[in-house]
């Protein structure tokens, strides 16, 4: 399964909702070569200029020997809280 070149394909979307307070972000990476996918769910509710506070989880998924597929086992949810200057 290993090759020098690898296409993967990513997709993006952000949303804001309630007047930029709640941020939401969908990111989907593909490769087509072994039909793997990994994808990450992001949201947000921003309290002010410099802290705010979500949850994110992602997944990866496809063959073991694949790129997405040797971290499937690594699948994770966490929450943060980001403090920025």
């Amino acid at each position: 399964y290993e090759r020098k070149r690898e296409t993967i394909v990513w997709a993006n979307l952000k949303v804001f909702w309630m007047n930029q307070k709640f941020e939401t972000n969908a990111s989907i990476a593909y490769n087509p070569e072994h039909r793997d996918p990994m994808a990450k769910v992001n949201a947000w509710y921003v309290f002010t200029d410099s802290w705010k506070a979500g949850v994110t989880g992602v997944a990866f998924n496809g063959p073991a020997q694949s790129i997405f597929g040797r971290y499937s086992r690594n699948d994770q949810v966490e929450a943060e809280l980001i403090y920025s200057w």
